[in-house]
């Protein structure tokens, strides 16, 4: 079976300070609650 994937590009941060690392929670969507780093699409 052949299957077609959409592709877009995107980019995270890991942002650090002493020992913490930044993450968000999401707070919408599929993946609501669970954590990510902060990033996003790119725009052209």
């Amino acid at each position: 079976m052949c299957r077609s994937f959409k592709s877009i590009n995107e980019v995270a941060a890991i942002i650090k300070n002493d020992n913490k690392v930044f993450a968000a929670e999401r707070g919408y969507g599929d993946y609501k609650g669970w954590w990510e780093f902060p990033g996003g699409k790119i725009e052209i």
